[in-house]
């Protein structure tokens, strides 16, 4: 009995051990935890392998997973298919190919995926370039391929409207830009009665634009002081030949102030600058210097302006050679040649080509050596006298 005893309470243990685990297997299975259901089938199959609650748990477990891995596939396909964005629809075939790594559907389609999106990418990369070059035909021509292949791309429509719209604005700056051109070019000329006249004509067609405005306002400005500065231009011509020339000088002055363009006012002021300088250049050089200067800031190249210059750089320098001259000479009187010999080195140094001061320094240095060698020259002993006559016999 007592044998009989243990026996049965080992089988009733054992008995009740695999009722609680299969009520936790079920449980788990209610729970779908359906890897912690097939680990306990699988203990107690390992210990009773022909238990037929056991095998028929794990049975139900397994079609319980693969019911709601076909659902969970499913739910992800979905998901995949309605999402129109490449970039949000990336990280879902990831992780469904991670989650469920034996199944090819979701490592194929995330490999077309990552190709399509990097198709897309350059597309979408292409047009954004060509739209910051301008070239906005281009640009669209992009968008529209992007469409035939991809047309649910986020904004699509969008940029498409955007592009076009830029592109018309770009046609209307580009036939703005060649009326501002064209102004700017008659205003250049100094014809600012045209000028205003073709801005009043863009304003037409661009009403109320500011810069056509602004430039129409600014030629109406320019032909009034052009205006006023014809009427300083004969003023200034007239003290001319009055021969009250500075007074002319300075209305020409004025003239041109009011209208730098005007090759009119910029050849009279001219003349009466040159005229000037040559009464004054030869009385007083000075005096006339600033007249010539003034006329090479109009202009450089004017024949007459530059021949008056190269007089004046003459007598400039003829100045300077004579006081070299002047003072070396003085030295000279005064017996101090080798200071009057490093004056006119002096001047050598700055006017190497100057005549008279090679001529003088040749004539000094001769001095020098004459001196020099007068000094070197022995001196002759003294005269004796002649001896006494001796007394005859």
């Amino acid at each position: 009995d007592a044998q009989y005893q243990v026996l049965y309470n080992q089988i009733r243990s054992e008995r009740d051990e695999l009722h609680s685990a299969y009520g936790e297997g079920r449980r788990n299975l209610e729970d779908r935890n359906f890897q912690k259901a097939l680990e306990i089938c699988n203990s107690a199959l390992s210990r009773r392998p022909g238990d037929p609650m056991f095998q028929a748990l794990k049975l139900e477990v397994e079609e319980a997973q693969r019911q709601q891995q076909s659902a969970n596939i499913a739910e992800i396909n979905s998901r995949v298919e309605g999402e129109a964005d490449l970039v949000r629809k990336l990280p879902i075939l990831k992780a469904a190919a991670e989650k469920y790594p034996k199944e090819p559907l979701f490592a194929q389609s995330l490999k077309l995926i990552k190709d399509r999106r990097d198709l897309v990418n350059s597309i979408v990369t292409r047009a954004r370039h060509y739209e910051e070059q301008g070239q906005f035909n281009d640009a669209i021509g992009q968008w529209d391929i992007l469409r035939n292949i991809y047309g649910q791309y986020p904004g699509l429509d969008f940029e498409l409207e955007r592009l076009n719209r830029r592109k018309q604005e770009s046609v209307r700056e580009e036939a703005k830009a060649k009326w501002v051109d064209k102004i700017d070019r008659l205003m250049a000329t100094g014809d600012y009665p045209r000028a205003g006249q073709t801005a009043q004509e863009a304003l037409a067609e661009f009403a109320s634009d500011a810069e056509l405005l602004r430039l129409q306002h600014v030629a109406e400005q320019s032909q009034k002081k052009a205006e006023d500065a014809r009427v300083l231009l004969e003023e200034g011509q007239r003290l001319g030949v009055a021969k009250r020339h500075l007074e002319g000088i300075e209305k020409l002055r004025e003239a041109l102030r009011l209208d730098e363009k005007s090759p009119i006012i910029r050849s009279a002021l001219l003349s009466a600058l040159l005229e000037r300088a040559r009464g004054l250049v030869g009385q007083d050089w000075r005096a006339a210097l600033p007249f010539v200067d003034e006329a090479l800031q109009i202009d450089e190249s004017d024949p007459v302006a530059r021949s008056l210059s190269s007089l004046i750089e003459d007598y400039k320098r003829r100045q300077v050679v004579d006081k070299y001259l002047t003072e070396a000479r003085d030295l000279q009187a005064s017996g101090n040649l080798d200071a009057a010999l490093k004056k006119i080195e002096q001047g050598m140094a700055e006017h190497p080509n100057e005549i008279r001061l090679s001529q003088l320094y040749g004539t000094l240095r001769s001095a020098i050596e004459a001196k020099r060698s007068e000094t070197k020259r022995p001196t002759s002993s003294a005269v004796q006298p002649p001896p006494a006559p001796r007394p005859l016999d």
